[in-house]
């Protein structure tokens, strides 16, 4: 099933002379309702955006589609793991990981920092890889 794109509600907009335009769609042969939102400016954009969340939980639709105007995503840290382990005989390889959600639409993306560092350089290693203390001996996270 096609959703109707993006274009379309910022077209219906611009020809009506409209701020806002929130549609609702429904498909009888694949039996999915689709919501399609714009908004001129960021104001707007936001109210329609959420508009269109508040119209998806109300008539209990499935959200794993949303999609915000990446410039409104408000991306917050979920966890970070930090660890070391030898790399080879002279070397110890400091990792950061960091998982992130999108508390919007629940969207999850992870971000990683790797600094490799041979032995004798300690004092070169960047801030966040001298306070990792955690050392690994497997890079299985069940086998510690």
């Amino acid at each position: 099933m096609k959703s109707i794109p993006f274009d379309e509600a910022k077209s219906i907009c611009e020809k009506y002379q409209k701020d806002q335009c929130i549609m609702l769609t429904w498909d009888s042969k694949s039996e999915e309702t689709w919501v399609t939102t714009y908004g001129v400016g960021d104001v707007n954009s936001k109210q329609a955006c959420n508009a269109g969340i508040i119209l998806k939980d109300f008539l209990r639709l499935n959200r794993e589609n949303d999609e915000i105007p990446s410039r409104f995503e408000k991306w917050e840290i979920e966890s970070v793991d930090r660890y070391w382990y030898y790399s080879s005989r002279y070397a110890k390889t400091y990792i950061e990981t960091t998982f992130w959600y999108e508390p919007h639409t629940l969207k999850r993306k992870e971000t990683q920092r790797v600094e490799p560092n041979f032995f004798g350089e300690q004092r070169q290693l960047p801030d966040w890889a001298k306070s990792i203390t955690e050392y690994r001996r497997s890079l299985d996270y069940d086998n510690r």
